[in-house]
């Protein structure tokens, strides 16, 4: 049975009054004029000695969000990732319970449970604890943490300012980096290369400077500029990049414990795992991806969300080999609960796209379909740039592979509606075009798509989906009555996909070679494929 908010915290008695100021204070935290009418911040301000009205509106916002952040990373997992989505965050409750597998009765009840130990906390605390006692370098990580938060609940903007002012607070040179190269990487997701660019040069010169103390430095923000690269459509100078700098930060992580290097050397090796997957190098794939997922597990990382997702590109790649389906969902599903708890919405939105992707190979598009739709007003909200194409473009393929063509149409429009600057957007909006045009039977549409869709992703060295784009010109092809054209086409893509790609990928091509070609050993191909025991 639930536990009620007052066994949670029995030591403090809140009225409701004082309840609806804990929750403004959470929905508000980074509004000076909101605050400073806040009776919970007048607490916070005279525990710490401070008078608010010789505080500036930034010193004012800086100095409560230190103290409240202080007190989140106090709670529960589960209460900390409703205060961080919902309160802070802007999500749904619905949404939310949901995703934490509890009612929407339980949340509330868990929030103001929340609530109550913040405030407790809050209340009791010694001028000590808020001024002198906390170290630079815990007030340093909590605004990182709060800056993260604000990022996957889709505030990336007021995490961008959270993490300018940060950097120009910070005299350390090497934590200066650090933001710097935090920047790059929000600034490269929200696609705003300009920015991303500008930070990622001020890294490369903060590092340069330290490189005497600590040369994994230049190694760190050499990941991040393949990130960046990788973002801007140059997948192989990324996997360069990322390949030397992996190897280096390798060996600085034999001689130290530094925990950045580990947590850079995951996030590379990730990268070089998903960059593989694209080219359809499966083998080398699981190979970096049972590389990061070691390196995590021993414990020096300490940033979650990196530790996560080498465990879901783990997944992906066992998936693509056509490991045992259950197993992959398992693991995805586990990620997923612990994005969830940990507060990273937007990284759950990602492992949700992977645990669609997965259950529409396994022939279940249908169940992919009502897993991602309850989370549409999430994405919508929390997702930008990549991870929001990934997000649409599945849920659209699940709903036209369950002959859902009026939602997949809705989701497509949705989609070439927005600013597609990134190349790999471009083609990946383009195969779903070439998708939804065929199931209309718009066959000349169907075929311009998936041509556009084949020239992009074969400039960014994306074997894998090229097949796939190939299988679609034939069909657009075959509706159009050129039989010799769509035959040429589907060879081609069987070619580009064997290996590369889930099983049920290359058996629909066949099916598709069988049915232009009228040969039953191709359909025999395709069930072999899809029953390799029968």
């Amino acid at each position: 049975m639930a536990r009620s908010a007052a066994r949670l915290a029995p030591s403090v008695r809140l009225t409701n009054s004082d309840l609806r100021a804990g929750r403004e204070l959470l929905r508000h935290l980074h509004h000076a004029c909101r605050l400073r009418a806040n009776p919970i911040v007048a607490r916070i301000l005279r525990a710490g000695g401070r008078d608010g009205a010789e505080l500036s509106d930034a010193a004012l916002v800086a100095y409560v969000t230190e103290a409240v952040e202080s007190s989140i990373e106090r709670l529960p997992p589960r209460q900390r990732a409703i205060v961080r989505r919902c309160d802070m965050g802007g999500e749904r409750y619905t949404d939310v319970a949901r995703s934490l597998f509890i009612s929407e009765r339980h949340a509330f009840r868990e929030r103001d449970a929340a609530v109550l130990r913040m405030f407790g906390h809050l209340a009791a605390a010694r001028p000590v604890a808020l001024r002198g006692a906390v170290e630079q370098a815990d007030r340093f990580w909590l605004q990182i943490a709060n800056a993260q938060a604000l990022e996957h609940n889709g505030s990336w903007e007021t995490a961008a300012e959270v993490l300018e002012r940060l950097s120009c607070q910070v005299d350390d040179a090497e934590l200066r980096c650090f933001v710097q190269t935090r920047l790059a990487r929000l600034y490269e997701q929200a696609e705003q290369a300009g920015n991303a660019a500008g930070h990622l040069s001020a890294a490369r010169a903060l590092a340069a400077g330290s490189r005497r103390r600590s040369g994994w430095q230049e190694a760190e923000v050499g990941v991040t500029s393949a990130w960046l690269a990788a973002g801007s459509g140059d997948p192989r100078a990324a996997d360069r990049v990322a390949g030397r700098c992996c190897a280096e930060l390798e060996s600085w992580s034999q001689t130290t414990n530094e925990r950045r290097i580990s947590n850079a050397l995951i996030d590379g090796l990730s990268l070089r795992a998903e960059l593989a997957i694209a080219r359809g190098e499966l083998e080398a794939s699981a190979a970096f991806a049972s590389r990061a997922c070691e390196v995590a597990g021993g414990g020096r990382a300490f940033d979650a969300q990196v530790v996560i997702f080498a465990r879901s590109s783990s997944a992906i790649v066992g998936c693509l080999r056509g490991r045992e389906a259950q197993s992959t969902r398992t693991e995805l599903e586990q990620c997923y609960a612990l994005a969830t708890q940990a507060g990273l919405t937007r990284e759950a939105l990602v492992i949700s796209t992977h645990l669609a992707a997965c259950m529409r190979m396994a022939r279940r598009p249908a169940e992919a379909a009502r897993l991602l739709a309850p989370l549409v007003p999430a994405a919508r909200t929390v997702a930008v740039g990549g991870s929001a194409i990934a997000f649409f473009c599945e849920l659209a393929s699940s709903s036209l592979e369950s002959a859902d063509t009026g939602a997949a149409d809705r989701y497509l429009t949705e989609l070439q509606r927005r600013s597609l600057i990134n190349p790999l957007a471009r083609a990946s909006v383009e195969l779903l075009a070439a998708k939804t045009r065929l199931a209309q039977r718009d066959s000349v549409a169907a075929l311009r798509a998936a041509q556009a869709a084949e020239s992009g992703f074969r400039r960014l060295g994306q074997d894998r989906v090229v097949g796939t784009s190939l299988r679609l010109q034939a069909e657009a092809l075959a509706q159009l009555g050129q039989r010799e054209r769509a035959l040429t086409n589907i060879k081609l893509a069987i070619e580009a996909l064997a290996g590369k790609s889930h099983p049920t990928q290359l058996a629909t091509a066949y099916r598709v070679l069988a049915s232009l070609s009228g040969e039953t050993k191709y359909a025999a191909a395709a069930r072999r494929l899809c029953h390799p025991s029968g």
